[in-house]
């Protein structure tokens, strides 16, 4: 060891001893003056006593002087004024006893004087008023010297004898208080001298170990760097060796590092290709495939086209699963958070998934609680897919029954909401130690179910991930043979002000208007009821015709009939349209207006409608903006005496505002039938195969809406709408422009938003989806009427 480590250590020891030395007399000079402050607070508190006691004494004494005045004196106005000073100087005698005793007496001895002290003042003080009394009162002098000096001067020694030994105890605490210091002084004055020996003594140890020890560690300290020095020098051939190795080994990550990142580049502009590449051939198989199936077709044909639609979908589906798939094993799925009306996104999903419903034969119902907020902003399209995958399943695994589709608001903080989604279904329900599995990627509840049902397992996968990435969590109840219940929660956010809505419908015009509710699903009238009732009216729910019959009789007997009869297409016992004919054949119920709502249509019914004077045929699910301008049709055209044509959902939407449009569009397939579609529903179409010819024919011509292709070889979609969106600022003006195109991946959206569009449909085109989009941002632009009712349910 070095000399100046061995000095420093010592030092340290040294420095140590100092430190206990100045702590121990730092120590015992808080000791003494602990002692000395306790000596001065005793000391003080004893003489307060004394010069308390001295000052009673004194004005004690005064008062005798005082009467010795009184006694000689014959004027009565200065007796007066003696005797008013004399009993100002009892108060301030009285009030000196009460400090005193505040202060506190401590000891018992102290007490008792003080006690006695007390005593002996009431009869002297009594004395002298007995003499006073005598003196001024009874006038006699004589009479009153003989109380004075037999009487009260006794009692005033007394009272001077007690207020003298109270005194001497006080002195005598004080001497004892200055003794107890003194010893506790020399106490303490010794067990510091005590301590700075012990200091000294661990000192004189220390130094000894600490020199003994710094002895040992110095010839240790000379061996082991001997051994370091050695093992040093083997070192650094040992890290030499090692950095020629990691100099390798970086260039070859950072080579691997190149390659995965090529990798995942090529991966992502493969996802993207394959998803442009399928979608576009798609989008003309399922468009065109709707087309014709909205064409008359013999009921082989219309049988042929319906199982080439679902084949589509079905791929169409397995294809987007997967790519779904792969965007989220690639970290490539994003969501995104754009103003949506929950009801009309979840009207334009049921409907789609109406006709799979329908032919199976059964009961798809939606409802949405009123206190669910109508304005949200999120992504309503990754909620449709949850909705369309879980549905899907409910339609696939249930032969009768029902699929209820219920929503409501699970917490509020703020602006943030949390939906809880509940689809249940009266299916074949699954086994408990399967549920956890179905979340699995490519899993099923049984491997049989995939040869019966098929499905490649991957959508319950990809819907708890989107579940997962919207805050929420997605659980399942399920019996075997008794059905199952899908819970999921989201979290979205409630828009600042109301989405236009496209209808200014006035439900209070049917305020007060009776209805009966004819269907033998218990759900079907509940979501119905609570709906007319909403919107003011009052409606009678029965379960069958019998009782529908019965109803009618009643309200017919007490002069009030239903104006207004909802009938379901199929019913046991007594159908729809049996119960129709029933009504029509009473005179007395001829003036009702018959709706018919059925779960599943069939050739003929429009003709049986007709024949029966039924005003309107609706297929479930029905939206409640649908049934609302279906009823408002109907009891409009109740009043007239002409013949109306049949309310149907295709009459709906012809009555809605048409368009002039223009479509830039470079694919044959994909324009010849969005101009069909767009021509269907009455709007007027103008088309552009690229961006250039689109920016002349604007020029040329004025339009409601442009329908904007992305992907285009000489202008693309963004170039154009950069050049539209340029000249408007000059004009300022502004023309919806939609983006339709087969991008879907990561960012497309936004990347359209951000060019200067104003929404976005993704190839294929799916009727719905596109009318959808095509009502939303007109409605947005031409700021329609609101209609004033808080939010309806649905269903």
């Amino acid at each position: 060891m070095k000399r100046s480590e061995v000095i420093f250590k010592l030092g340290i020891a040294f420095g140590l001893l100092v430190s206990i030395l100045l702590g121990i007399g730092w120590l015992g000079v808080s000791r003494m003056a602990r002692l000395n402050a306790d000596l001065e607070q005793s000391i003080a508190k004893n003489w307060n006593h004394v010069q308390i006691s001295r000052e009673a004494m004194n004005y004690s004494n005064l008062n005798n002087r005082l009467i010795m005045e009184i006694l000689l004196l014959s004027d009565q106005e200065k007796i007066d004024r003696l005797l008013r000073e004399r009993a100002e100087n009892t108060e301030r005698i009285t009030a000196l006893m009460m400090t005193i005793e505040k202060e506190g007496l401590e000891s018992p001895e102290e007490k008792e004087l003080f006690a006695d002290l007390k005593r002996v003042r009431p009869p002297y003080v009594e004395s002298y008023k007995q003499m006073l009394h005598v003196l001024l009162d009874e006038h006699k002098p004589a009479q009153a010297k003989a109380i004075m000096i037999q009487e009260t001067l006794p009692r005033l020694i007394l009272y001077h004898k007690a207020y003298d030994a109270f005194v001497n105890f006080q002195g005598q605490q004080m001497d004892l208080a200055v003794h107890q210091a003194r010893i506790k002084y020399l106490r303490a004055r010794k067990v510091v001298l005590s301590l700075i020996g012990l200091a000294v003594l661990v000192a004189v140890a220390i130094a000894v170990f600490v020199t003994r020890r710094l002895a040992h560690e110095s010839l240790t300290r000379e061996l082991a760097e001997r051994t370091v020095l050695q093992l040093n020098a083997d070192l650094e051939k040992k890290v030499e060796l090692r950095t020629a190795d990691l100099a390798v080994t970086n260039s070859q990550l950072e080579k691997a590092r190149e390659a995965a990142e090529a990798a995942s580049a090529a991966k992502s502009t493969f996802l993207a290709t394959m998803s442009h590449e399928i979608r576009t051939p798609m989008n003309g198989i399922l468009g065109m495939t709707e087309l014709v199936l909205d064409s008359e077709l013999t009921a082989e044909q219309r049988e042929n086209l319906d199982l080439v639609r679902l084949s589509a979908e079905s791929l169409l589906s397995i294809i987007n699963d997967i790519l779904d798939f792969s965007k989220i094993e690639a970290g490539k799925l994003s969501l995104e958070c754009i103003p949506f009306d929950l009801r009309e996104s979840l009207g334009e999903t049921m409907k789609a998934l109406g006709l799979r419903a329908q032919q199976k034969g059964l009961e798809l119902i939606y409802e949405v609680q009123p206190d669910v907020p109508e304005s949200l902003l999120g992504d309503p399209g990754r909620i449709r897919q949850i909705l369309i995958n879980l549905v899907g399943n409910s339609i696939k695994f249930t032969e009768r029954g029902e699929i209820f589709v219920s929503v409501k608001e699970e917490s509020a903080h703020s602006a943030n909401r949390c939906l809880h989604f509940a689809v249940k279904d009266t299916g074949v329900g699954i086994p408990a130690d399967k549920q956890q599995s179905i979340f699995e990627a490519f899993s099923q509840a049984d491997g049989s179910m995939a040869r019966k049902y098929g499905g490649t397992g991957l959508g319950l996968s990809i819907s708890a991930k989107l579940v997962e990435m919207m805050g929420g969590s997605i659980r399942l109840e399920s019996q075997l043979g008794q059905g199952s219940t899908f819970h999921f929660d989201v979290n979205v956010s409630a828009q600042e002000g109301p989405s236009p809505r496209p209808t200014p419908l006035e439900p209070e015009r049917f305020r007060d208007t009776h209805a009966l509710i004819v269907d033998d699903n218990f759900t079907n009238r509940r979501v119905l009821h609570g709906m007319l009732s909403r919107w003011g009216m009052k409606p009678t729910a029965v379960d069958g015709g019998r009782a529908a019959l019965q109803a009618l009789e009643i309200a017919k007997s007490t002069g009030h009939p239903f104006p207004l009869i909802l009938l379901d297409g199929h019913m046991p016992e007594m159908d729809g349209f049996a119960l129709a004919e029933q009504i029509r054949k009473d005179p007395g119920l001829a003036g009702a207006t018959i709706m018919m709502l059925t779960s599943a249509s069939h050739m003929g019914d429009a003709a049986r409608c007709r024949e029966l004077g039924i005003s309107a045929y609706l297929v479930k699910p029905i939206h409640q903006g649908e049934l609302l301008q279906a009823i408002c049709n109907v009891l409009e055209s109740s009043s007239h005496p002409e013949p109306v044509p049949l309310v149907t959902r295709h009459s709906l939407r012809e009555a809605q505002h048409r368009l002039h449009i223009l479509l830039v569009e470079d694919n044959r397939v994909n324009t010849t039938l969005a101009v069909r579609l767009l021509e269907k529903r009455g709007h007027t179409v103008v088309t552009a195969i690229d961006g250039r010819p689109a920016i002349e024919t604007l020029k040329k011509d004025s339009f409601d809406l442009v329908l904007m292709d992305v992907q285009m070889p000489e202008m693309d979609g963004f170039q154009c709408t950069a050049v539209i969106r340029a000249k408007e600022k000059a004009t300022g003006g502004h023309i919806p422009i939609i983006a339709m195109t087969a991008h879907a991946l990561k960012g497309d959206r936004e990347r359209c938003l951000a060019a200067g569009m104003d929404d976005y449909v993704s190839k294929p085109i799916r009727t719905a989806e596109l009318f959808a989009a095509i009502e939303r941002t007109t409605a947005r632009f031409t700021q329609p009427a609101l209609i004033p009712d808080p939010p309806l349910p649905v269903a």
